[in-house]
């Protein structure tokens, strides 16, 4: 089962997306994020052919370190899911 991402570059960002912050952008060993909300996060990225590469929890005020050695260049979507809204970051990797 395939799944399909679309991008909107104008669409206003929530204050929840606000809370998320990646980096570095591009990621070459590992991604970074933290988290700055209230909230339990479900964390989960997928390449561009929507697979699911990682997925994890991510816990009010916490920083988790994303190892991606073995993933290859490109565009990565991550999606979180958190008290029901979705926040959708473009994570860039170039190895």
């Amino acid at each position: 089962m395939s799944k399909t991402f679309y991008f909107n570059p104008n669409s206003v960002e929530s204050p929840l997306a606000q809370s998320l912050s990646l980096f570095p952008q591009p990621a070459q060993n590992q991604i970074f994020i933290k988290w700055s909300y209230e909230g339990i996060g479900q964390l989960k990225i997928y390449n561009a052919l929507g697979q699911e590469m990682t997925q994890n929890t991510i816990f009010p005020q916490e920083q988790k370190v994303i190892p991606i050695n073995d993933w290859q260049s490109g565009i990565y979507l991550l999606v979180m899911e958190v008290s029901g809204e979705i926040i959708r970051e473009k994570v860039l990797i170039r190895q």
